[in-house]
């Protein structure tokens, strides 16, 4: 099951009984599947890790994916590494097939989180029906829709360390020192510059049609609201990948 990820034996004897209160926690949960979608800045990457942890779910994101495919040089990695090394984009059957790889690891058992796709609706349709063979569907579909002023505002703000890719927001996520990484503590951060700005974002992409009320991304919201509709400003529905424009 999702929740025996990880092998007691290789666990120190003073977290046992941490690790098995967890997988206990975790099998009273119910298996979920949640797709996030929206621009950078938006928040799916603070609000990620919230929904993980408390769902014992398992995050996919398609960039860390295609890496962590590249660098095992499994048959789909090797391939799209070939893609990327001609600077060619990866084919959506690749993606999905490594997202479908992804999804069959323990980890992902009790259910996951997809991060950022699918974005148009040949990727929803490829999705769905890679879906329909494993005999499951989306749950839920989070769209993290954002003003943008609000928007401009995190990403001009945002710093990053970059051998390790931590990110802070000198607004709303600040480093403990001003200009140095809380882990290194060496002054590295540097202003992250997107290579181009993403404010017309979710117009301009072939999204999905649900929409989040910015109230989404306060600190501390309670993510019970996530699966039931309607609260907290947030409209949530199941995935219909041909409902896309």
């Amino acid at each position: 099951m999702g929740s025996s990820a990880v092998a007691l034996e290789d666990i120190p004897s003073v977290d046992i009984m941490t690790e098995l209160l967890r997988r206990m926690k975790c099998d009273s949960k119910p298996d979920k599947r949640l797709i996030l979608i929206g621009p950078p800045g938006s928040g799916k990457g603070t609000q990620s890790p919230i929904i993980k942890d408390e769902y014992c779910l398992c995050h996919l994101a398609t960039g860390d994916m295609l890496r962590a495919a590249v660098t095992a040089k499994t048959p789909l990695g090797i391939k799209a590494k070939e893609a990327m090394d001609k600077g060619e984009l990866v084919s959506d059957d690749l993606v999905v097939g490594i997202i479908d790889e992804a999804m069959k690891k323990p980890s992902c058992q009790k259910g996951f989180i997809l991060d950022g796709f699918p974005r148009t609706k040949v990727q929803a349709e490829k999705l769905d029906e890679m879906l329909q063979k494993q005999g499951t569907k989306i749950d839920k579909v989070l769209n993290f829709a954002i003003d943008d002023a609000i928007l401009e505002e995190r990403i001009t703000g945002r710093w990053i360390h970059p051998s390790s890719g931590r990110t802070y927001n000198t607004k709303f996520a600040p480093p403990k020192v001003p200009g140095a990484d809380d882990v290194s503590y060496f002054g590295f951060l540097r202003v992250f510059r997107p290579s181009y700005l993403v404010f017309d974002f979710l117009n301009s992409q072939n999204y999905l049609p649900f929409m989040a009320d910015k109230k989404i991304l306060s600190w501390g919201l309670t993510w019970e609201t996530v699966w039931k509709p309607e609260r907290e400003g947030l409209s949530m529905h199941s995935l219909n990948p041909y409902s896309l424009s």
